[in-house]
């Protein structure tokens, strides 16, 4: 089996990157309110989330 990512290259997106399903508060808000509520605050998913097959967020900006 060939490796697609390495492991670095990984942990360094790891560290700047959290999917939505990922940051604090979403188990505890359905997922659409703490959309909204990071849409209120300027901030949108990084990349388009039909071709990331996900919400990502940069960290820095939460």
């Amino acid at each position: 089996m060939r490796e697609l990512v390495d492991y670095e290259s990984l942990r360094k997106f790891e560290s700047c990157f959290r999917k939505l399903s990922a940051i604090d508060g979403y188990w505890n808000r359905e997922p659409e309110r703490l959309r909204k509520k990071l849409i209120a605050k300027g901030l949108r998913p990084v990349w388009d989330p039909e071709v990331a097959g996900a919400e990502f967020y940069r960290i820095s900006d939460l």
